[in-house]
């Protein structure tokens, strides 16, 4: 969820280094991995336990930047969430988004994503086969006690008062597709539904205290660069220096390590939103 770029004397670094070329690239990139680095685990130190803290400290991800232009930008840091099945969901705190994929479009798909949330005892079981086709995401939130009782008044008053349609869309849906329905009925074994958590709305609640205490730990991680990167610079000076000065030193040829990429354009629609509101102004 956010993107490490250079700062600072940096500028008069990269200035330095740029006739080093090759030289320059591979320090650039072992010094912009190594920030990138002890900003996931400042993160990581700075989320407060709860039932979910293990996953979505797992869920931080170091990604290389693509197509940015040289010394622009280094790594990114985000979350990326992966799915589980709805049984490992916790019943009672989280409340359940239906999103159409465009894979199997519907008026019983378009119903589900245009009143959720859901609470799980609302669901049908045609929005289970819905899912198992490819043709809704699944998407779910941690909730106060509070917020959850009110998500299940509203889905009670949403299914009454929209009763006629609800039928028609979910028999529309049974005959349309009622071969891939009847495909998943015979299956011995049916695949798990699936949910994916919303990481990033959790992130926000608790770096602004939204119906929670606040618990900041990506705008801590973003104030604490300054500092990260003068550590890591008195720790790491020496090393550094040799990937310029040492002309016996092998180290700068070394092959970077594997991470996967991600696109400038992808990040910014998915995380500069973010980044922006825990970056202080």
């Amino acid at each position: 969820m956010f993107e490490i770029k250079p700062m600072g004397t940096w500028d008069q670094i990269v200035a330095i280094m740029r006739f080093r070329h090759k030289r320059a690239e591979a320090l650039f990139h072992k010094a912009t991995l190594d920030l990138a680095k002890a900003f996931k685990n400042t993160v990581a130190e700075n989320i407060p336990d709860f039932p979910d803290a293990d996953a979505y400290r797992k869920s931080l991800e170091i990604k290389r930047m693509l197509g940015a232009k040289q010394y622009e930008a280094g790594y990114a840091i985000i979350s990326e969430a992966k799915e589980v099945s709805i049984r490992d969901v916790e019943k009672g705190k989280h409340v359940f988004y239906f999103i159409q994929t465009g894979e199997v479009v519907s008026d019983f798909g378009a119903f589900l994503e245009e009143y959720s949330p859901f609470v799980p005892s609302m669901f049908r079981l045609k929005a289970s086969y819905l899912i198992r086709m490819g043709g809704i995401r699944l998407v779910h939130r941690r909730v106060t006690e509070d917020e959850f009782a009110k998500v299940a008044e509203k889905n009670k008053r949403d299914m009454e008062g929209n009763r006629a349609r609800l039928k028609e869309a979910a028999d529309v849906f049974s005959r349309d597709f009622a071969a891939q329905i009847k495909e998943i009925r015979l299956q011995k074994e049916k695949p798990p539904v699936k949910s994916m958590p919303d990481w990033m709305f959790l992130a926000i609640r608790m770096e602004f205290g939204i119906n929670s205490p606040q618990q900041k730990h990506w705008s801590t991680a973003v104030q604490e660069a300054p500092k990260m990167a003068k550590e890591l610079s008195a720790k790491n000076g020496r090393l550094y220096s040799r990937y310029i000065a040492d002309a016996r030193f092998k180290d700068w040829t070394m092959a970077r390590k594997k991470l996967k990429g991600i696109g400038v354009q992808d990040f910014k629609k998915k995380y500069l939103e973010f980044q922006d509101k825990v970056s202080p102004r």
